[in-house]
C-alpha cells in the first residue's frame, strides 16, 4: 500500500495559521502595551472639569470634579471599566444620573501621538453629552 501525502496546498494553509496563531494569542483583552498608569484628563462639553484616570492591565477607573452648564457640582465616577483591545465602555454616573460611556486609549507612536492618551465620549438619559480627552502621567 502507498502512503498519501497531504497537498501542498494543505501544508501551505497550516504553516500560514502556525504562524498567525501568536498574533491572535497575543490581541488578549487588555490596553495596548505602554499605555497603563495614571492619566490627567478633561472633561468639556455639557459638563466641564478635570480629573484623574487610571488605566491598568484590564480596566480603567475614571474620577473628575465636573460642573453643569447651569453651574451645579459634582462627580464623574466611572469605576472599573473592562478594557479589549485598548477599548472600553460601560456606565458610570456624573452628579448622581447614570451615564453610559464609550473611549479608547491609543499607544503612543514617537510621531503624531507623542504619550498614551485617552478619549472617550458620555451621555445621560435626558440627552446631555460630554467628551472626556487626556493623557498619561509623567512623559
Amino acid at each position: 500500500m502507498e502512503t498519501m501525502r497531504p497537498p501542498a496546498r494543505f501544508v501551505l494553509i497550516l504553516l500560514a495559521i502556525a504562524a498567525v496563531a501568536p498574533a491572535i494569542a497575543a490581541a488578549a483583552p487588555g490596553p495596548p502595551p505602554k499605555t497603563t498608569g495614571a492619566y490627567d484628563v478633561n472633561v468639556r462639553g455639557y459638563y466641564t472639569g478635570t480629573g484623574h484616570a487610571a488605566v491598568g492591565a484590564k480596566s480603567i477607573t475614571i474620577t473628575v470634579r465636573v460642573k453643569d452648564e447651569a453651574g451645579n457640582a459634582g462627580n464623574l465616577v466611572v469605576p472599573s471599566l473592562r478594557i479589549e483591545d485598548g477599548r472600553f465602555s460601560g456606565t458610570g454616573t456624573i452628579m448622581g444620573k447614570p451615564v453610559t460611556l464609550s473611549g479608547r486609549i491609543d499607544a503612543p507612536d514617537g510621531e503624531v501621538v507623542k504619550a498614551a492618551r485617552l478619549t472617550c465620549t458620555l451621555g445621560t438619559l435626558d440627552g446631555k453629552h460630554a467628551r472626556v480627552v487626556g493623557s498619561k502621567k509623567g512623559l
